[in-house]
């Protein structure tokens, strides 16, 4: 499920994005996986290395000690490698069917994320500089309405994999048909878009302030898209199936923006003349078996990216905090100039006996009577010395506060939600 959102040039717009500075172990696998098993295991072979140097000094003269313990550690370390692989490649496929499960348009989980979305992106509208945010248009990728269009306006869009009403591996495989399906009956009909910058989120967003841009006239302007850490074209794993797509004579592969399609923002003629070659591209990779094993999850956002460098679409790629669409706490401390919060990352606060003491993920909230009543997220409570995350990284004011303000401005669209019958569709 995709979001787009509109915007008056005169001065005004920004929203989303991801940091991926520092990527939680218990995601990573599910983000990283081509990237990040190369670190894992060199990590534990560090380990036993030491332990197998350890035990055979103890053992042996000197002169065969180093002979032996090198064979013991090789011979751990491919052990310890394969177990590893094992191990995490069993986890993505978890992670990877319950993220698919999840992700159908329409479900509960996205439902619960989009009523609390767009409540605070009305919040944000009331905020001075919120009358350049003009119009909010949810594009739905279903073979029927769901529980929210009464509510959230709404563009059902036909599905190019049905089955993905209920359950199927890769649910975002239709968002390209989706979005190109938005703007052909933009072109028939022009009313349905109010604005010249239209920017793209995704449900799992907060908005925290009205996204300002500048006037779309001004031509030095460009397109704001968010760059991400586990988007790599030029790395090793991923250069050669890159090169499928984008051959060395349209240039460097770090011509290619390490971003995806949301959060973006680009004039309504950009997004016409990506849009093409994105689709296209995402139907060349997902019947490619090479690419789908080697892009992963995130195969649709490759091909954003390289529909972007395919097209000559200058982008700006500024870091956060001082990218203008979005954060990631707790990866990121502060809101900076962002005008959403974006909360991909799970957090848990332990204090300093290594007990949790507060904690918020939005891969629990996945019950059907979220969506038609929505629950408050707890707050954090009062923080005290010794507090950390759950990668030992340390709970200071900033993120704290950081935190304590996303939450509250969940709550405060909360409070503005009412029930939804469950016989609305």
């Amino acid at each position: 499920m995709t979001r787009r959102v509109q915007a008056h040039s005169p001065k005004y717009f920004a929203v989303h994005g991801a940091t991926n500075r520092r990527v939680y172990t218990f995601l990573a696998v599910g983000f990283t996986i081509g990237l990040c098993l190369g670190y894992v295991a060199m990590g534990t072979v560090h380990a036993f290395l030491a332990i197998g140097a350890e035990k055979h000094h103890q053992e042996q003269p000197a002169a065969e000690q180093q002979e032996a313990a090198l064979a013991d550690a090789n011979l751990a370390a491919q052990r310890q490698q394969q177990q590893q692989a094992a191990a995490e490649q069993q986890l993505l496929e978890a992670v990877e069917k319950e993220a698919a499960q999840q992700q159908v348009a329409g479900s509960p989980y996205l439902n619960f994320q989009t009523r609390i979305m767009y409540a605070t992106f009305k919040l944000a509208q009331a905020m001075p500089g919120g009358e350049k945010l003009a119009a909010f248009t949810r594009i739905l990728h279903r073979t029927e309405n769901d529980i929210l269009v009464n509510e959230v306006p709404t563009f059902r869009a036909n599905p190019q994999h049905p089955e993905c009403d209920e359950w199927c591996e890769y649910p975002v495989a239709d968002r390209p048909s989706a979005v190109r399906q938005f703007f052909n009956a933009v072109k028939k009909d022009p009313t349905m878009v109010q604005a010249p910058w239209l920017y793209m989120i995704e449900t799992d967003y907060v908005w925290m302030k009205p996204l300002q841009m500048p006037p779309a006239e001004d031509t030095s302007a460009r397109p704001i898209v968010f760059p991400f850490g586990y988007i790599q074209p030029t790395h090793a794993n991923a250069a050669a199936v890159m090169r499928k797509y984008y051959p060395e004579t349209q240039g460097p592969l770090s011509n290619i923006p390490n971003t995806g399609p949301a959060p973006a923002v680009m004039r309504v003629a950009e997004w016409l003349k990506v849009i093409p070659l994105w689709e296209a591209l995402a139907d060349q990779i997902e019947k490619d078996p090479e690419s789908v094993k080697v892009l992963g999850w995130v195969r649709e956002m490759y091909a954003f990216s390289l529909a972007l460098a395919l097209s000559h679409t200058t982008v700006d790629l500024t870091e956060a905090p001082k990218n203008k669409l979005i954060v990631q706490p707790p990866a990121d401390h502060v809101l900076g100039d962002a005008a959403c919060a974006h909360y991909t990352w799970g957090a848990i606060f332990n204090d300093k006996d290594g007990h949790a003491v507060w904690s918020f993920d939005k891969r629990t909230y996945t019950g059907k009577e979220l969506e038609t009543k929505t629950p408050y997220i707890t707050e954090p409570p009062p923080l005290l010395d010794g507090w950390r995350l759950q990668d030992g990284v340390p709970v200071d004011p900033e993120l704290h506060g950081t935190m304590l303000e996303m939450i509250r401005q969940m709550n405060r669209g909360v409070y503005t939600l009412k029930d939804i019958p469950l016989t609305t569709k």
